[in-house]
């Protein structure tokens, strides 16, 4: 089962944020000049430090270039949404009807990525068969802080990070593992 999903998620080599200055100047001006000054509701206020926006620590960015749109367009998104956090999943099926699930979630899988572009990648169910009795135990984890936070960029970069696995994993469950586990409960 593919699930693994997501671009954002990954840790951006600093080579790719390196450029010569006038390019970077000039992408970086056109970047302040596309997404907007104020904050995202969704962000906590203490995220920015002096002359930083949401996307930068230090004058450096905190994503890929290419991948800024698209998280601003997601974080202002989000701070106009009502959602729920999902939580982990842990429930039991017939042991018979677990091909009948992964065939759901792929499928439901297909028509959330049509709707929706996961910026974050989100976990893959585990499935674990038991033979005394014969049922099958589905648990998914949600893991929204995924790593230790050394420094205050990293820090600041998962804090935006775990904003949008928020929302993210919101839409999978909802979307995806919610349904596909109605489908086949008992």
């Amino acid at each position: 089962m593919s699930s693994e999903h997501g671009g954002v998620d990954r840790q951006v080599s600093q080579e790719s944020t390196h450029e010569p200055d006038e390019t970077r100047t000039e992408e970086e001006k056109s970047l302040k000049a596309e997404i907007p000054s104020r904050l995202p509701s969704c962000l906590d206020g203490s995220i920015n430090e002096g002359a930083d926006r949401w996307f930068q620590y230090q004058g450096e960015l905190l994503f890929d270039r290419a991948e800024i749109r698209d998280i601003s367009k997601r974080l202002f998104l989000i701070s106009e949404m009502e959602f729920e956090r999902a939580e982990n999943v842990e429930t039991e099926i017939q042991w018979w009807k677990t091909i009948d699930f992964i065939d759901e979630v792929e499928q439901r899988w297909e028509k959330a990525t049509e709707d929706h572009s996961f910026l974050v990648a989100v976990p893959t169910p585990d499935i674990e068969q038991q033979s005394d009795p014969r049922r099958a135990i589905i648990k998914v984890d949600y893991h929204y802080h995924k790593r230790e936070i050394r420094t205050v960029q990293e820090w600041k970069r998962d804090q935006i990070l775990a904003t949008l696995r928020e929302f993210d994993y919101w839409v999978y469950h909802t979307k995806v593992i919610k349904p596909a586990l109605e489908s086949v409960a008992e």
